[in-house]
């Protein structure tokens, strides 16, 4: 229904989804899509969840993590020379055309900075993959004796 209380078809607001999620680096989940909707439309959260489940709209399931998380504050590593210490980062990189994200695994050199090594794939880093990676980066920048 409309904000002025015309009816309208659940068609018309699975359009108004879509327009909403062809957007780059598109995270919205049913909540901010009903909140979006509410401007416009007379709807609550559990229909426009129904309609993004049956036109296949939802995200996955967020995990989240249950019991006390430990951080790490104010580490910072001190390297004196190449190669002493590397760093792994994991990035996740929105890509449009296949409306999906990758992974981006990056090996960095603390003491440079520099990118020793990368791996830019659909799913998450496998453990073996990685390892034969990390050989390779290592025959590839030796370290300084």
């Amino acid at each position: 229904m409309k904000l002025d209380g015309s009816w309208v078809d659940n068609q018309l607001i699975v359009t108004s989804i879509r327009q909403l999620l062809d957007v780059e680096f598109n995270a919205l989940g049913y909540e901010y899509i009903t909140y979006e909707l509410k401007k416009e439309y007379l709807i609550n959260k559990k229909k426009v969840y129904r309609l993004m489940q049956e036109h296949n709209l939802l995200l996955g399931k967020v995990i989240r993590p249950t019991g006390k998380r430990e951080f790490v504050k104010f580490k910072r590593i001190e390297a004196t020379k190449p190669l002493e210490y590397l760093c792994w980062d994991i990035k996740y990189v929105w890509v449009h055309g296949e409306r999906r994200n990758y992974y981006l695994l990056s090996v960095i050199d603390v003491y440079s900075r520099k990118i020793l090594d990368w791996l830019f794939q659909i799913g998450p880093p496998k453990q073996q993959y990685s390892s034969n990676r990390l050989n390779q980066s290592f025959s590839t920048h030796k370290p300084e004796s």
